[in-house]
């Protein structure tokens, strides 16, 4: 028998499928697959394509009514060609007044990916192929996909692979992906991305051929218009951190400033970061650094400024006390240092310098020391400056002035404190105006001590010192003569007086000696390859 058809078709797949309909299709129902109206939610779609046809009677012309075997195939040509789908056998298809419907990958599965047209549909009735083939092309709710009024878009997908994947290879300039909302009239996102797993919300990854391309290239990039709005802002509610990261390369972070249009009176930051926590039983810190490693160049933070390298202001809040700048060393074998300033260059160059008093718990060594005032006869122009005076015992120098009484004697009153504090006491007794073998009649005890020999009325200046012996300097004495350790022998703490290079210094680190970085070699904003910047060409 020969057959006379007709068909149409309704299609629920998530991709692009290419069907064909002709004025005599009747309506078929999408069973779970639907789409929403414009405006956004879930789609629920199947892998399935139902298709419906008419078959007559060529002779006559008169609907067929029987139960019939009908085999579907999807090939890529209209005659040959490659099979590239099916067959899939509908036994039993029932015909009703010429009216059938199969769905086309309900046991043959899955269905062609339909990227890659043209695709011909192929039937066979009860052995019978149907000619010519049918060409597939889009179907009303494939073509409704692509239109803008139905996006955005969301959907929920269960199964094990991507969910989404979108790629490109070309040559060109053009973007993989390019989102935009151009509403500005209300908070709403351009991209929304909420991961309910273990894993991060945004994983990039970035390759270039290093050995063609030489212009730098970020695997985030974001740029933001001219405003006083973070360009990225981030938070979290757990105990983690906001961000983290790991790199092979020199730096973890580069981040650049230009501040040429900010106000005058404003202070730019390249790296800004505030705690506003209100705990009080920790550190916190704003900005924390850390390196440790096996050898002796873990720097925890290092700074260069043109004018201040590091500063440190402290504000304290209520009756707590703060510090501007805090050094701790400890741990290893070595020699630990809290702070160390070096300083070199210029008119004068200080290793360290104290607006203010200077309180020091431990002790103080030196090479030498002074003080250094404006000279009181003329302070605009000059300064004076006095040595200390120094002693091998940690000595502690009292004098004064007393009247002798009318038997040409007198005691002298120390502080009630002053025999805890000293031992070993030096007397020295100078008459004045007058010569008198005055002698120290009793030494001290009881905090006095008794002056005699003298003339009734006359002044003598008396002068005591004593070593201390208070526990601090009990427990801490001051070696006179040391031999040097065995890390220090053939150093010198002053090389250079003794015609020996800089390396030879006792405090001389390869660390803190290096050759600071020129303005070249240090990290620099990237320049496209004309030279002009790349986010304000």
């Amino acid at each position: 028998m020969s057959w006379k058809h007709e068909m149409g078709f309704a299609c629920a797949l998530l991709t692009v499928l290419a069907c064909q309909g002709v004025a005599s299709a009747q309506p078929v129902s999408l069973e779970s697959g639907e789409l929403e109206a414009p405006g956004g939610g879930e789609r629920t779609t199947v892998g399935t394509v139902w298709f419906q046809g008419f078959l007559a009677d060529a002779s006559t012309g008169d609907p067929i009514n029987a139960t019939y075997s009908v085999v579907a195939r999807i090939y890529n040509a209209a005659s040959g060609g490659t099979l590239l789908w099916g067959p899939e056998t509908h036994s039993g298809t029932v015909i009703t007044e010429g009216w059938f419907n199969i769905e086309l990958g309900k046991t043959a599965s899955p269905l062609p990916s339909f990227d890659n047209p043209p695709y011909y549909l192929s039937l066979q009735v009860n052995a019978e192929y149907l000619t010519p083939r049918l060409k597939l092309a889009s179907v009303p709710s494939a073509l409704q996909s692509a239109k803008s009024d139905l996006l955005p878009f969301s959907g929920l997908y269960s199964g094990t692979s991507t969910a989404f994947y979108l790629g490109q290879d070309n040559s060109g300039s053009a973007d993989g992906l390019y989102v935009a909302r151009d509403n500005a009239s209300d908070s709403g996102y351009a991209v929304y991305a909420r991961n309910s797993g273990n894993e991060a919300v945004y994983r990039g990854w970035q390759h270039r051929n290093s050995a063609t391309s030489t212009a730098p290239v970020a695997l985030f990039e974001v740029e933001y218009s001219a405003n006083d709005s973070p360009v990225i802002e981030a938070g979290t509610a757990g105990g983690g951190p906001i961000l983290t990261g790991s790199t092979r390369g020199l730096y973890g972070i580069e981040v650049y400033a230009d501040a040429a249009d900010a106000p005058a009176d404003s202070e730019a930051h390249v790296v800004h970061a505030v705690y506003d926590g209100t705990e009080r039983d920790a550190d916190n810190v704003a900005v924390y650094g850390e390196s440790i490693t096996s050898d002796i160049w873990g720097v925890g933070g290092e700074f260069h400024g043109s004018g201040t390298g590091v500063a440190g202001y402290g504000e304290s809040i209520g009756m707590l006390s703060c510090t501007g700048v805090y050094g701790s060393a400890t741990g290893g074998t070595g020699q630990n240092i809290g702070v160390y300033g070096d300083a070199s260059g210029g008119y004068e160059a200080f290793a360290g310098f104290f607006d203010g008093d200077v309180s020091v718990t431990g002790t103080l060594s030196k090479s030498a020391g002074s003080f250094k005032i404006d000279h009181p006869l003329d302070p605009a122009s000059k300064y004076l400056s006095h040595s200390f005076v120094e002693s091998p015992d940690m000595k502690n120098v009292y004098d004064g002035v007393v009247a002798l009484d009318a038997s040409g004697e007198s005691w002298v009153e120390l502080p009630e404190w002053f025999e805890v504090l000293n031992r070993d006491f030096r007397y020295q007794l100078t008459c004045i105006g007058a010569f008198a073998p005055v002698y120290v009649a009793e030494e001290i005890a009881g905090n006095r001590f008794r002056i005699a020999g003298g003339e009734p009325g006359m002044r003598v200046s008396w002068q005591v010192t004593g070593i201390r012996h208070d526990k601090y300097a009990e427990a801490h004495r001051i070696p006179v003569e040391e031999a040097k350790s065995e890390r220090e022998l053939g150093k010198y703490r002053h090389p250079e007086l003794y015609g020996m290079p800089e390396s030879a210094g006792v405090m001389y680190d390869p660390r803190t000696a290096r050759a600071q970085p020129t303005r070249s070699e240090r990290p620099v904003r990237p320049q496209s390859a004309n030279g002009e910047d790349p986010e304000n060409p």
